[in-house]
């Protein structure tokens, strides 16, 4: 799910990303490029019962081929979007928030796993100001934050590094989509030491280590 006036170029690069892995993906375009985060919350509940519908539609593609459990990203209002839906639709059982935004939300509830990745130089939607309280709110999740550097642009196709952003999100969403314990050393074992402590592509990161 993109974010304010953005389309489905701006994630882009992650959706083949995440479909070489096995994931069946939707590139969600939003209704209005305005819609603000809880409108788009409510359109990536409705991607996923198409989803589930395509995938148990007699002929279509991807008939046989989704086993029910949904996963969510987006970025900036997309990301306040996937929130929501973490929060509100139970069939999402793990979401990747990107720079998230969503003003006044209170996400304490949430307890599917949930990996925030933040922009150090945002000037839109700052870690400090939302993703790092929802994560200290989400007392029974299991939860990675990684920030990188970069503006509020830095998730978006083009910018930042995308094989280690890919990286993460594929391994958080195999381990707790799939349940492959495999992806959980590049996230919460020797694996991502490299990646952590190189302050050129991490600056903070924060976990529920270990998962």
């Amino acid at each position: 799910m993109p974010g304010y006036q953005g389309t489905q170029q701006n994630l882009q690069w992650l959706a083949p990303r995440l479909a070489s892995w096995g994931f069946v993906v939707i590139n969600v375009g939003t209704l209005t490029l305005g819609d603000d985060p809880a409108s788009r919350g409510r359109q990536i509940s409705a991607a996923g019962t198409q989803l589930l519908s395509l995938g148990s539609a007699v002929g279509n593609p991807i008939y046989g081929k989704v086993n029910g459990t949904l996963g969510a990203a987006g970025h900036s209002m997309g990301g306040g979007g996937v929130m929501v839906a973490l929060r509100d639709d139970s069939r999402f059982k793990a979401g990747v928030p990107l720079a998230p935004y969503n003003p006044s939300q209170n996400f304490s509830g949430v307890t599917d796993p949930t990996f925030f990745m933040t922009c150090q130089s945002d000037p839109v939607a700052h870690a400090n100001t939302y993703a790092l309280p929802w994560y200290n709110s989400m007392t029974r999740a299991e939860k990675l934050f990684v920030e990188v550097p970069g503006d509020h642009l830095c998730p978006m196709t083009g910018y930042g590094n995308k094989a280690k952003q890919g990286k993460w999100i594929v391994s958080f969403f195999s381990r707790w989509l799939y349940g492959d314990t495999r992806f959980s050393p590049f996230l919460c074992g020797a694996a991502r030491e490299a990646d952590k402590n190189n302050p050129s592509l991490v600056t903070r990161w924060q976990d529920t280590c270990p998962f």
